[in-house]
């Protein structure tokens, strides 16, 4: 009964007061757009690939929401009730979230205590929460990305090509998001090189593993290329008119544009499928790197751990006029913020000192196999999704840092399960669990948008950077 306690728990703490609010929150000022010009076939242009928009598209031409007339000019612009339901995937892959990660830590050989800690943290934390509400990309991309990790483990565990298979869609799917979803890749090549490593004799154990990993890298790579190139061609046949993005792309390529300027030109080639994918996944990198506009909620990669400053997403445009606010913050869950990155350094700690310890040769520092890959698993996640933000320039914002936080909520349940007595643990697990639930709650305002006076707000200003 855990996975459906927790899924019904997710569903009604992401669903609850769905669609609000009826205006523009954020970056649904350009996805809206995006997903605008899928429904009227006209070319835009995108630093991230687009199967996520392109997903929320089609769920929109399915459902006839495309039918309704939007302006996308501005946050806090207004919003149809019926144009809100573009929300749904980004909010149901962020209810779906907390199960997938129940089962992993469950594959992990937690206790069902300790896995369903992990799984109500995250229901219960505020940033990753708000962030799935609207249309914006990151949680249907945390969702691909530990689908995969998911139906890895699971095809290790049993042996099932399918699970195999469907951990390599999910992954392609993530990257075709966004390219951050390479780092679930790496972690699933790390943990398989753990396993050839330690699945073959001394003598044969690199050759025989490197040919490994080469086999199962090489399914992956294959259904990331097919995905990957799939969608854009969808990308492709749903754009085919002259559109805000012609700018960035080159002339020829532009002459493949109805109305463009350039369609009547004999003196230009026409690419094809190859070269245009090839140009604009170029234009992907050269876009990626040309953003330096610095704004407000921007923040460093290295204050994320502390959750030194939120992202400040809309608020209600009469609000001069009244008594109370309504506001919208990505802002986390300060004791699982906190917490987590105590764990993660803790873990970090103890796996120097085993290291120390099994390098002296002390025979009773070595630990179950089990608990290594684990200790990989988190901190090889976590670091991967946190420092390859040191060499990315462009302006950053809280958000980025999701990933990375779902991997510290683990490690949470990590130290729970390794390192508190067996008849302690529930005890501890209440006491974790009420307490995020009623931060939650505390924070909720921030999280809902529901009114909320600005002494009330002030108070949950607990760090005067998040104001």
């Amino acid at each position: 009964m855990a996975p459906l306690f927790i899924l019904i728990t997710s569903a009604v703490a992401h669903f609850w007061n769905f669609g609000f609010p009826a205006s523009i929150v954020f970056d649904e000022v350009y996805f809206g757009r995006f997903v605008a010009d899928y429904w009227h076939g006209t070319y835009f242009f995108d630093v991230n690939p687009q199967l996520s928009r392109l997903l929320i598209a089609i769920f929109g031409k399915l459902t006839s929401i495309d039918q309704i007339p939007t302006e996308w000019l501005a946050v806090g612009g207004d919003l149809s009730p019926a144009m809100t339901a573009l929300r749904f995937l980004p909010t149901l892959a962020g209810t779906l979230l907390p199960v997938v990660i129940y089962f992993i830590c469950r594959n992990f050989k937690f206790s069902k205590v300790s896995s369903a800690v992990a799984a109500l943290l995250i229901c219960f934390e505020n940033s990753l929460l708000v962030h799935s509400r609207f249309i914006m990309q990151e949680s249907m991309l945390i969702l691909f990305g530990f689908l995969a990790i998911l139906f890895y483990q699971k095809y290790k565990i049993d042996g099932k090509k399918g699970w195999f298979a469907l951990s390599a869609v999910f992954i392609a799917c993530s990257i075709s998001s966004k390219w951050i979803g390479l780092s679930y890749l790496a972690v699933i090549i790390v943990l398989e090189a753990w396993d050839q490593m330690h699945k073959h004799g001394v003598a044969h154990r690199i050759r025989r593993s490197i040919v490994e990993l080469i086999k199962v890298g090489s399914i992956y790579l294959a259904f990331i290329a097919v995905i990957y190139s799939s969608s854009f061609a969808l990308h492709f046949a749903l754009l085919p008119k002259t559109g805000s993005g012609d700018g960035f792309m080159t002339p020829g390529f532009q002459k493949t544009l109805t109305g463009n300027r350039y369609e009547n030109d004999q003196l230009l080639s026409t690419p094809n499928f190859f070269e245009k994918l090839i140009e604009i996944n170029k234009q992907l990198y050269l876009s990626q790197k040309s953003i330096t506009t610095a704004h407000p909620s921007g923040t460093k990669w290295y204050t994320w751990p502390i959750m030194q400053r939120g992202v400040y997403l809309w608020h209600n445009n009469d609000w001069s006029a009244r008594e109370e606010k309504n506001e919208l913050y990505i802002l986390g869950n300060p004791p699982i913020y906190w917490l987590g990155t105590l764990s993660i350094v803790f873990l970090i700690i103890y796996t120097m000192w085993l290291a120390i310890r099994r390098f002296k040769k002390r025979a009773w520092a070595t630990v179950d196999p089990d608990k290594n890959k684990l200790l990989l698993f988190l901190l090889f996640g976590y670091l991967m999704n946190l420092l390859p933000y040191l060499f990315i320039g462009r302006t950053l914002f809280l958000y980025h840092y999701e990933t990375a936080l779902v991997f510290s909520i683990i490690a949470i349940a990590a130290v729970l399960e390794y390192f508190c007595p067996t008849e302690k643990r529930t005890r501890v697990a209440i006491v974790l669990v009420t307490t995020a639930f009623l931060i939650f709650l505390y924070f909720s305002p921030l999280t809902y948008g529901t009114p909320i006076t600005p002494k009330e707000l002030d108070k949950r200003m607990w760090l005067s950077t998040w104001r």
